[in-house]
Parts: structure tokens; C-alpha cells; sequence
């Protein structure tokens, strides 16, 4: 087994230790089957989850908003607010939140998944990871690209 396939493996290990989204906006997606997930993003997450998958990026909302696609107009609203964001809205945001996720695991440390999202990565036309999650295809590819690193494939 590779060196990457055995971070994989043990980070799939302290995954089922602990929760990624503990205490956060995001819980759900560390407890929930994908019935419930997808009834939960329909109905709207909470406008601060933009803040939290922000801070897990160590980016600002603005940066965040404008990689999704999401008007900070809109944002600034629901916050002031307490509306829920659009289903759509909810869905980008936990895109990015579940790819956060499976990069730390996929590199077995917090700082190298994260740092991997807004690298840009060859494989993926030289553009970041981040970059590629406004859209579903491009959640697909970047997925696929997680999948090739945790089983040591980098071409």
C-alpha cells in the first residue's frame, strides 16, 4: 500500500472516531443518510454556514461567495434576517463543506486538505479545487480527483 492509500486508510479510521462538522451549522452531514441530507438542503441551511465553511478555508465570505457563485447582497440579507439560504444556495455550500471534508481525509491532516482546495492542481486544468464546486461536474470531477490521490493514482 502506498504511503497516500495508508493516510487515506487512517483517516477514514479517526473519521469514524470523530465528527468533522461537530458542533457546527453542518452537523447533519456527520449524521445524517442522504435522504435526510438532501430533505435538510432542500429546506435551507442556516445563513452562518457560509461563515463556518469560510473559516474552515481560512477565507473571507466575500471570497467564498464569489468562488460559488452567490450574491454577498443575498447573503448579507438572510443574515441580517435569519432567513434560510435557497435550496440552492444550501446545496453549493455543503458541496463545498463535504469536499473540505473529504480532502483532509484524503491527505490525513487538516492543514493539507484544506491548503489542497485552493492549490492549483494540474489534473484538474490548472485551475483549484474550490474553484470547480459552483458547479455539479465540477463537484463530480473533483471528487474523482480525491479518489485517484487516496488511491496513490496522480496522472
Amino acid at each position: 500500500m502506498g504511503a497516500i492509500a495508508e493516510r487515506a486508510a487512517a483517516a477514514k479510521r479517526r473519521r469514524s472516531q470523530k465528527a468533522f462538522f461537530a458542533d457546527s451549522p453542518l452537523t447533519f452531514l456527520d449524521l445524517c443518510d442522504s435522504a435526510r441530507t438532501i430533505e435538510l438542503i432542500r429546506k435551507g441551511l442556516p445563513a452562518a454556514s457560509i461563515d463556518y465553511v469560510a473559516g474552515l478555508l481560512s477565507l473571507s465570505r466575500a471570497a467564498l461567495l464569489e468562488t460559488i457563485k452567490i450574491p454577498a447582497s443575498t447573503i448579507e440579507r438572510r443574515l441580517r434576517s435569519g432567513e434560510a439560504l435557497s435550496a440552492e444556495e444550501s446545496d453549493r455550500v455543503s458541496r463545498v463543506a463535504k469536499v473540505v471534508r473529504r480532502a483532509v481525509e484524503a491527505f490525513g491532516d487538516d492543514e493539507q486538505g484544506k491548503a489542497w482546495m485552493t492549490d492549483t492542481i494540474s489534473s484538474l486544468g490548472g485551475k483549484t479545487p474550490l474553484s470547480l464546486l459552483d458547479t455539479m461536474e465540477g463537484y463530480e470531477l473533483v471528487q474523482t480527483t480525491l479518489s485517484r490521490i487516496e488511491y496513490g493514482v496522480y496522472g
